[in-house]
């Protein structure tokens, strides 16, 4: 099957910054096979939120070559993948939002017990925010109270269960 622009992409990194989005993945008491969310542009360029702010300027080729596993996700039908790509395309060069990482850290290992500590001062986006929102932006009607509180692989679950279809 063809990777059309507006599929999504999911991806598992051996960096650090990987591995603690996993480690906090499985102390929500999930799986954590990914940690690392993507939309994808025309001529599969990658559309992400990296440390850099969120980037137009890798191809998934060669997100693939320094990463563990990649998953590509077609998602539902009712979904307009033109406007995933236009949503994202649309944030490129807004920050990343580290402080936001720490944040959702901290709301982990306290259980809330204190008030969340990621209220955005300035725009900014994780990953996986950026790629449900990007969905929802074309069309994904998913049950989110609040974006930043996913991760990449609750995400790609609710995509799944929903009417996504992996491709790759």
């Amino acid at each position: 099957m063809d990777i059309e622009p507006g599929y999504v992409g999911f991806s598992r990194s051996p960096d650090l910054m990987g591995k603690l989005i996993r480690l906090g993945e499985h102390l929500s008491g999930g799986v954590g096979e990914v940690n690392h969310m993507f939309v994808l542009d025309e001529n599969e360029r990658v559309i992400q939120a990296e440390m850099r702010g969120v980037t137009n300027r890798m191809f998934l080729s060669d997100l693939r070559e320094i990463n563990e596993s990649v998953t590509i996700v077609k998602p539902p039908p009712e979904v307009r993948l033109s406007d995933v790509v236009k949503f994202a395309n649309s944030q490129v060069g807004i920050c990343y939002g580290l402080w936001t990482d720490v944040g959702i850290g901290i709301d982990m290992v306290t259980w809330q017990w204190v008030p969340a500590l990621r209220g955005a001062r300035k725009p900014s986006w994780i990953c996986s925010a950026l790629g449900g929102e990007s969905l929802r932006f074309g069309g994904w009607l998913n049950n989110c109270i609040d974006i930043y509180t996913r991760t990449p692989q609750q995400v790609k679950d609710a995509l799944l269960t929903s009417g996504g279809v992996v491709v790759g």
